[in-house]
């Protein structure tokens, strides 16, 4: 008798147990059906805003904040005057801001008359506090100018008159017309770290925009796009800098935002177009995916006027950089060149 009791008992012992174990497997499954869910989506809920935050950090770190940055310093370096509105064109962003078209910009302006004394500096460069430079490099007396091709026979008629009289009024110049071979050549040559990025941009325009950078650097010297046809010769805007001993590099003020890149002056291995050319990765990098939202800002904002610009603010040494005023550089009785801007598909 007493082996059955023990084996009723044992039997009644194990059932339990198994019910015991039951209830707690029911029990974790309960967890893991409602805990456990629950907290997996708290955690990437988190996650999630935790990107959006990043992201939205990048956005204005990367992206607005150095638009802010060059419209700010056009609002507080223009002079007073007549309201005007300038807008930063497919950007979106409209400025109105008291300032004149035709009036200096107050950093280094070359003035509209170059009859200046040559025996002690201007007044204009004497309030500015800007001083003869022991060290001054003159700007080369060679004119660039780019084209597809070296051969002029490929020019349009609309651009062999900037051809002709470029050659044709300064006599006394070097003129170097470079293709796109030569370009792309000059920078595998001395500006190798540079070449797969030049290859990699996605709009021609981008590679012409930095190939007049990388040749001043070069070799200094003036730079004109083709559309601009000279009215008189550059030689007496050079002696006049030459006679100040203080500005090696020349940067026209913009009609419409900060400086534009079509005429540019500038010594060999100069200070601000070593800055330009250092900054160009990083300004293709930072403004990449903007190109599939305006592929015009992106141009404009990586290799462009508005890159140009943002370098000039964010130069340390701004006292060897004049900017060429509206009346010389613009439409007026005293500018040297004359626009002939057209626009292609």
């Amino acid at each position: 008798m007493l082996p059955a009791m023990q084996t009723t008992e044992s039997s009644g012992l194990s059932k339990r147990k198994k019910s015991i174990e039951r209830l707690e497997e029911g029990i974790l499954k309960n967890e893991e059906d409602v805990k456990i869910p629950s907290t997996t989506f708290s955690r990437k809920k988190l996650i999630l805003i935790i990107l959006l935050i990043i992201s939205l950090l990048f956005i204005f770190m990367f992206w607005i904040f150095p638009i802010l940055r060059v419209l700010t310093w056009e609002y507080n370096h223009f002079p007073s005057g007549q309201l005007q509105t300038y807008s930063a064109n497919s950007l979106g962003i409209h400025l109105i801001f008291e300032g004149r078209l035709n009036e200096i910009v107050p950093y280094s302006p070359l003035p509209a008359s170059l009859k200046q004394s040559k025996k002690e500096l201007p007044e204009w460069v004497k309030q500015l506090g800007h001083k003869r430079n022991p060290n001054f490099k003159g700007i080369p007396k060679i004119i660039h100018q780019t084209w597809k091709s070296t051969d002029r026979n490929t020019l349009p008629p609309y651009y062999i008159e900037s051809w002709y009289e470029w050659q044709r009024l300064n006599p006394k110049y070097k003129y170097m017309l470079w293709s796109d071979d030569d370009i792309r050549e000059l920078i595998s040559t001395k500006y190798n770290w540079f070449l797969s990025t030049y290859d990699s941009y996605p709009y021609d325009i981008q590679r012409i925009y930095v190939g007049r950078y990388f040749i001043l650097h070069a070799y200094g010297g003036v730079y004109c796009d083709l559309d601009i046809v000279p009215l008189m010769g550059i030689e007496s805007l050079v002696e006049y800098l030459d006679e100040l001993k203080i500005y090696e590099t020349i940067i026209p003020r913009s009609g419409y935002l900060g400086f534009d890149n079509d005429f540019l002056m500038s010594s060999e291995k100069n200070p601000f177009f070593e800055q330009v050319i250092s900054n160009l990765w990083w300004s293709h990098t930072k403004w990449f995916l903007l190109r599939f939202i305006s592929p015009y800002s992106y141009i404009m904002l990586s290799s462009g006027q508005i890159f140009v610009t943002e370098t000039f603010i964010k130069l340390v040494d701004k006292s060897k950089v004049a900017i060429l005023s509206s009346d010389l550089y613009g439409v007026s009785f005293a500018s040297f060149f004359n626009h002939k801007e057209r626009y292609f598909d």
